[in-house]
C-alpha cells in the first residue's frame, strides 16, 4: 500500500494526502464557513491554483479546517476576496485585511466590498464575520474605512457580535453609527437581543439593557425573549437561569 502524507524521500514524489472537507464550527456550534483554503496538494510550485473542485467566487465555499500548517499562506492566494475572508475570520490579520480591501477595490472598482457575501449560510458580510469572531481591531477598521463602512448596513454586525458575546465589537459598530436594533436576512430577521438570548450571552443582554425586552420577538416563530432563552436547554442550568432572571427584570415576555 502506498504511503500517504507529505514529505517523501528523494525521487519519491509524494504529495500531501487530500483531507476531507470540514465545515468550520465556532463557539456557537453552527457550521457556517467563511472562506476556502487551497490544500498544498492542489497548488503547483509557482503558487498558482490547479484545477480544483473548490470555488473562489465572490461567495465562498466550505472551509477546510484540517490544519493551518497544511495550507498556503494567505499572501500566496491569488484571489483578494479569499484573502479578505481569511484575514477577517479564520486567520485574522489587520494588515492583510487592509491590503485585501485595497486589492479588491483596485480590481473591481469602488463599492465592490459591499457585495461580498459568505456562502453557504445566511450571507454574512466580512464585518459580520469579524464581529462574530471577536476580531476587534479588524472591526474598527471596517466600520471607519470609507470603502467598507457600508457593511454596517449590509448585514447584521451588532446582532452577530451579541450572539457570541463580543460586546466590544458590538460597541465599536454602534459608536461608528450602527444600530443596536439592526437586523437583516443574514440574522434571520432576528434583532441583536434575540441572538444574544438564544446563545446564552448574558453580558450582551446586559449591554442591550436600553432595548425594549418586551417588544423583541422572533419574526419567524413569534417567540419572545423568555422562550428564546429557554430554547437551547434547561432553565435549571446557571447560564439559562441568569439570563432568564435578567430578562424578567427588564420586562421580557414569552
Amino acid at each position: 500500500m502506498a504511503a500517504r502524507g507529505g514529505g517523501g524521500g528523494a525521487g519519491g514524489g509524494l504529495t500531501p494526502a487530500k483531507r476531507p472537507i470540514q465545515q468550520h464550527t465556532d463557539a456557537t456550534g453552527e457550521g457556517f464557513a467563511g472562506a476556502v483554503l487551497v490544500p498544498l496538494g492542489e497548488v503547483d510550485p509557482t503558487g498558482a491554483p490547479r484545477k480544483s473542485r473548490f470555488s473562489m467566487s465572490a461567495g465562498v465555499s466550505p472551509l477546510n479546517t484540517t490544519c493551518k500548517a497544511e495550507f498556503l499562506s494567505v499572501d500566496k492566494l491569488v484571489d483578494p476576496k479569499v484573502r479578505l475572508w481569511l484575514s477577517v475570520f479564520y486567520l485574522p490579520h489587520l494588515g492583510k485585511a487592509q491590503a485585501a480591501v485595497a486589492a479588491i477595490e483596485a480590481a473591481r472598482g469602488a463599492g465592490a466590498i459591499a457585495g461580498l457575501r459568505a456562502s453557504p449560510g445566511p450571507g454574512f458580510t466580512p464585518l459580520d464575520w469579524a464581529c462574530r469572531k471577536g476580531h476587534l481591531g479588524i472591526v474598527r477598521f471596517l466600520v471607519v474605512d470609507p470603502r467598507t463602512r457600508g457593511l454596517m448596513r449590509a448585514g447584521a454586525p451588532v446582532a452577530w457580535a451579541c450572539h457570541t458575546g463580543r460586546v466590544e465589537c458590538a460597541r465599536a459598530v454602534v459608536a461608528a453609527g450602527g444600530s443596536v436594533n439592526a437586523t437583516s436576512a443574514c440574522s434571520f430577521g432576528k434583532p441583536p437581543l434575540l441572538l444574544a438570548a438564544e446563545n446564552g450571552s448574558l453580558r450582551a443582554m446586559q449591554w442591550l439593557q436600553g432595548v425594549d425586552f418586551a417588544a423583541a420577538r422572533d419574526p419567524g416563530t413569534g417567540r419572545g425573549v423568555l422562550v428564546t432563552v429557554a430554547a437551547p436547554g434547561s432553565l435549571t442550568t446557571p447560564a439559562h437561569t441568569a439570563r432568564a432572571k435578567w430578562a424578567r427584570l427588564k420586562g421580557a415576555v414569552a
